[in-house]
């Protein structure tokens, strides 16, 4: 069964041109969902999961797929241990060839450098908005005052309770409280 699969990253966005793609491809069934690709709850997964061997998965485009080059292979590698072939509609790229493979490791490569340069403009844009005092950084929400953290450190110190008990006590992440107790570490 030939799979299709059209993604936007944001609900104002059309489906529209990945869905007359997927339709001019002849796919079976059409998968829509307007989410982040860096969001972990898409109905991709659960396509994934439920595709068997000699299913097709096709997308109008690899980047809606996969935001990494890593991200992008390893999904590559377990469509090939359930024989699922993946085809890239705008590159006529299908994966069932080993010309395909090829291809899609260097396009992935490039993927991740143009990921990376963007990531680069964005630290740039940061510090140009930090020295015009346009930008002030993420908000701090808990100080080494803040009651929770205490609470926390309180905890910690008793040495009664593991770190995730802690934190499920204190309603604080593990990152919240492991960055808190370095800072209050290094301050000695």
């Amino acid at each position: 069964m030939k799979f299709g699969y059209a993604r936007v990253s944001d609900v104002s966005q059309s489906l529209e041109t990945q869905i007359e793609k997927l339709k001019g491809y002849g796919v079976d069934e059409i998968i829509m969902e307007k989410v982040s690709g860096v969001s972990e709850d898409k109905k991709l997964n659960e396509l994934l999961s439920s595709m068997r061997k000699g299913d097709s998965l096709v997308v109008s485009r690899m980047d809606r797929l996969g935001r990494t080059a890593r991200q992008l292979l390893q999904l590559v590698e377990d469509l090939e241990e359930k024989e699922v072939n993946l085809v890239f509609l705008d590159l006529q790229v299908d994966l069932n060839s080993p010309v395909g493979k090829f291809f899609l490791t260097n396009l992935a490569g490039f993927a991740e450098l143009e990921r990376s340069q963007l990531k680069e403009k964005q630290r740039a844009g940061i510090e140009i908005a930090k020295e015009k005092g346009v930008y002030k950084g993420r908000v701090t929400w808990y100080t080494q005052d803040h009651p929770r953290i205490q609470h926390a450190f309180e905890l910690y110190d008793a040495k009664n309770h593991t770190v995730r008990e802690i934190c499920k006590i204190c309603n604080l992440s593990k990152a919240t409280f492991y960055r808190k107790l370095k800072e209050r570490e290094s301050n000695g």
